[in-house]
């Protein structure tokens, strides 16, 4: 080592000492603003390629608004996680330069980098590397530098851990690709049979097969929602050449999502491995686990999805309801404004003035009451009572015929439904109370 080498050295360690001395040797309270490392908005970044010292090199580019893997392998990337990335670049912080000019770079770390991120832009030619070197001897930060630059300055070594990203975590892992609010109809194939669901509303939803009925709403549309954000847990194949390894050559369950552009999105479950199940994409090669909660999901019985509500309109939005009893006479009953306030009136067979009141709790109770189970086996002609409900300004129209108490039960139907609803003779007779308006105030129109 020559005399020039050692007194560069020297005066390199001198710095280091007196930053030690200085910024690192108490804590200090974090400046308001520290400079950016880089001026450029994260939108001008087309390529990053990471190359950690310890890991595989990853690169990904942006084409229009999408970004996608292009090394080590060719696949869609995760659209937060890539958009996550390039933004963390672009509000990268210095916190100070600690080192000028031709200095040691080995004293940094900054000689074998423990990372590089290079970054190609737009409409620039020459690509942008910085290099991240080792941690400061105290402190939570790190030692970097731009390739080719004069400065080494510090950053927070939690900005190299937020740039240290691998192909698993960039990499696009979502099951199907589908907006909730385009499912129009679901097909489960299980073992020797299926469920099929269809919408018929924003939240409402009929089981189709093996029964015409309504179908619970929450529980359909909780499952569209888990099928949305369902991720693969882990790619175990990049092939689909070998499927029958993974219970996949002849799947056991079969997801089928059919959208309103005419598009579909289907799921095949193959065998279990642990408390995953292998699964993919017919239009896909990979081959990937996915959670077994999801298979439970999907492996649901069509009971489980047969809604046993008598009627499923939102209260404060029903405007007209009729009953009809076993006399044959319809009354009914319509919701107008009077002085900013809604008023229930009684139309038919009579003009009557009714307590709002009233009429909503027998509304709340139509709304909430649910049967205890449902059968195929039950006459319901004649019936006692019709009731009819008309809701969104009559957009909506649900009916419900009632039959004769049976014992310590009613039976009912709704209209449409192939199955009939098994309801506590209790339950029905508070419903029957509430219908009754005779002892309200008569209108003198």
């Amino acid at each position: 080592m020559n005399l020039k080498t050692t007194i560069g050295t020297a005066a390199v360690l001198a710095a280091l000492a007196i930053y030690i001395y200085h910024y690192e040797r108490e804590p200090i309270e974090p400046e308001s603003e520290y400079e950016r490392v880089f001026a450029f908005d994260p939108a001008a970044i087309q390529e990053i390629e990471l190359r950690p010292a310890d890991a595989e090199t990853v690169r990904i580019h942006r084409s229009g608004k999408d970004w996608r893997l292009v090394f080590p392998i060719d696949a869609a990337a995760d659209a937060a996680a890539a958009g996550g990335l390039a933004n963390a670049v672009s509000i990268l912080e210095r916190i100070r330069v600690v080192a000028e000019g031709e200095v040691d770079l080995g004293v940094f770390g900054l000689d074998t980098p423990q990372l590089e991120v290079e970054l190609k832009l737009q409409d620039v030619d020459e690509p942008v590397t910085l290099l991240v070197g080792g941690r400061t001897p105290v402190g939570n930060n790190v030692f970097a530098r731009l390739a080719g630059g004069n400065e080494v300055f510090v950053m927070p070594e939690a900005s190299k851990f937020t740039l240290d990203r691998s192909v698993w975590e960039l990499r696009e892992k979502m099951v199907l690709h589908f907006d909730h609010a385009d499912v129009e109809r679901i097909v489960l194939k299980q073992p020797g049979k299926q469920v099929v669901l269809a919408r018929r509303g924003e939240d409402l939803w009929n089981l189709v097969d093996p029964v015409a009925t309504r179908a619970d709403g929450q529980k359909s549309s909780a499952f569209i929602s888990r099928l949305e954000i369902t991720k693969m847990q882990e790619i175990v194949s990049e092939s689909d050449e070998e499927l029958g390894q993974y219970g996949l050559k002849t799947p056991s369950y079969e997801v089928q999502l059919h959208l309103v552009d005419g598009r579909s999105e289907t799921l095949l479950v193959g065998a279990q491995k642990d408390t995953n199940y292998y699964a993919r994409n017919p239009d896909r090669p990979l081959v990937y686990l996915i959670e077994g909660s999801v298979v439970n999901d999907i492996k649901r019985d069509a009971t489980e999805y047969i809604s046993k509500r008598l009627f499923e309109f939102d209260t404060y939005v029903a405007n007209k309801f009729q009953i009809v009893s076993s006399d044959g006479v319809p009354r009914v009953f319509e919701k107008t404004q009077e002085d900013g306030q809604d008023v229930w009136k009684q139309t038919a067979p009579e003009v009557r003035d009714l307590e709002t009141d009233r009429v909503e709790n027998l509304l709340y109770k139509l709304n909430g009451t649910t049967a205890e189970t449902t059968t195929e086996a039950v006459g319901l002609d004649p019936p006692n009572y019709t009731i009819t409900v008309w809701s969104n300004g009559g957009a909506d129209v649900e009916e419900l015929v009632v039959g004769n108490p049976d014992g310590d039960a009613v039976y009912a139907r709704r209209e449409g439904d192939e199955l009939i609803l098994k309801l506590p003779l209790s339950s029905w007779e508070e419903i029957e109370t509430l219908m009754r308006f005779e002892d309200a105030p008569t209108s003198d129109n």
